[in-house]
Formats: C-alpha cells, sequence, structure tokens
C-alpha cells in the first residue's frame, strides 16, 4: 500500500469526526510518513507500522468520543446501500426529467443558433454573388441588403453559438461536481476533494 492510498482510507474512516480532528490527525499521519522517508523506510514498511488504517481510524474516534463525551456516528455496513437506493429514487424521478429538459433546451437553442449562422451566411453569399451578377437570379431587392443583413445575421448566430458554448461549459461541469457530489454521499465523504 502506498502512502496516498493509506493517507486516503484514513480519511473515508475517519469522516465522522469534525473537519479540523480529521486535518489534524491526517497531517500528523503525513509528518509520520516525512520522518520515516527521510529515516530510510519505504511506504510499504511505514504503512505495516501503522497497522490498518480502519483500526487506527477506530481508535481516534475512540479518543475523541472520550474526549468530548459524545460518541461519533459512525457508518454501519448497509450506509452505502441505503444512500444510494435513496440517490437513485431522486434522481430518476425529480432530477433527471428536470436535467433531460434542460439538456433538450440546450440543444434545440445550439440548433437554432447554428441554422441562424449558417442561413446568414447563405443570405450574405447570395447578396455578395447577385452584387457580382446582378441577373443570377429574379431578385428584385437590393442586393446589399441581402449582403449587410446576411453578415449581421450570421455575427448573431455565431455570438449565440459562442454564449451557448460558455453555457454548455458551466452545464456540463455542474453536472460533473453533482455526480462527484452524489459519489461522495454514497461514500460517506462529508466534504468533496
Amino acid at each position: 500500500m502506498t502512502r496516498n492510498e493509506y493517507i486516503r482510507e484514513l480519511a473515508s474512516a475517519l469522516t465522522a469526526l469534525p473537519r479540523a480532528g480529521r486535518r489534524e490527525v491526517l497531517d500528523d499521519i503525513a509528518r509520520h510518513f516525512d520522518d520515516g522517508a527521510a529515516q530510510g523506510l519505504g511506504e510499504a514498511e511505514l504503512c505495516r507500522q501503522l497497522g490498518a488504517a480502519k483500526a487506527l481510524a477506530d481508535g481516534y474516534l475512540e479518543e475523541h468520543a472520550a474526549r468530548t463525551g459524545k460518541a461519533v456516528r459512525t457508518r454501519g455496513p448497509w450506509s452505502g446501500f441505503w444512500a444510494a437506493l435513496g440517490l437513485c429514487f431522486i434522481n430518476l424521478i425529480i432530477v433527471l426529467p428536470v436535467y433531460l429538459g434542460l439538456l433538450g433546451a440546450y440543444a434545440g437553442l445550439v440548433a437554432s443558433a447554428f441554422a441562424m449562422a449558417l442561413g446568414g451566411f447563405a443570405a450574405a453569399g447570395l447578396g455578395a454573388a447577385l452584387l457580382v451578377v446582378p441577373t443570377l437570379i429574379a431578385y428584385t431587392g437590393n442586393p446589399l441588403v441581402a449582403l449587410l443583413g446576411g453578415i449581421g445575421v450570421c455575427a448573431l448566430g455565431l455570438l449565440f453559438l459562442l454564449l451557448l458554448w460558455h453555457l454548455g461549459r458551466w452545464f456540463f461541469r455542474a453536472t460533473g461536481r453533482y455526480i462527484q457530489a452524489n459519489r461522495n454521499v454514497i461514500q460517506g465523504r462529508r466534504d468533496a476533494r
């Protein structure tokens, strides 16, 4: 087992401790690894010296309970299952329909902005062609209006696409954070790392 794996397992087992106490314990263990490395000991040897991360965490939890007079609540073996079941229900019944509606609206806006940019480009191209060859098609309007209007509509469509790109980045990052928050609940972590 490596240092990072040991500390990650210990942090997971210490989620019942307050954040400051957990940070203090993890800093102590990190210093233990640093001191051992300075003495030439390997990470695996240091992990063996410390013992199982779960057993070490139980000792810290008992010490905290004795110091504060309050027992800390630890997660039972089924707590992850019940958390996953509850999140599954909430996500399927409430979150998924809203998410799919927002995703559909976003896709529709992107398609509209793309069509606007493409249509403006086509109108500008037609206006430019009519300026060069006025008898190309039977067009009774001013070709300059078609050219400039097409450029304006194309620019507006591209601007909407740019705005939607930034909105999409935010939307999908928020989706990733929501998924990570669900994983943290199932794994019993209080804070995202």
